[in-house]
């Protein structure tokens, strides 16, 4: 079987590549995410969502038009607004570097 985002399945050659790596792989993801502090972030947002499934991001994503997206990024938006409220008044959400935001929603 190939890769699959939706069953959660690497591909067996991806996957083979990534155990030849001769660098520090952490290092590496750290560094790929805006260095430590942006990689916290993002970890913190990615933690939110394993909590959280009304906000995960989905595999069907990818097959909305564009109007269905928006409007399943407002769905998002309203229930963190209307469960974890602090995400926008106590967080850096608001505060650049913004791009990891966008990359969520």
């Amino acid at each position: 079987m190939d890769g699959s985002f939706r069953n959660k399945v690497v591909a067996y050659d991806l996957a083979e590549e990534r155990n030849k790596c001769d660098f520090d792989f952490n290092e590496m993801t750290v560094l790929m995410n805006g260095g430590p502090h942006l990689y916290n972030v993002q970890k913190n947002w990615l933690d939110l969502m394993d909590k959280h499934p009304a906000i995960q991001p989905t595999a069907e994503w990818n097959e909305m038009t564009p109007h269905e997206q928006q409007t399943e990024q407002w769905k998002r938006i309203k229930y963190i607004d209307q469960n974890l409220p602090d995400i926008f008044t106590k967080s850096q959400v608001n505060h650049y570097p913004y791009f990891f935001w966008m990359n969520y929603l």
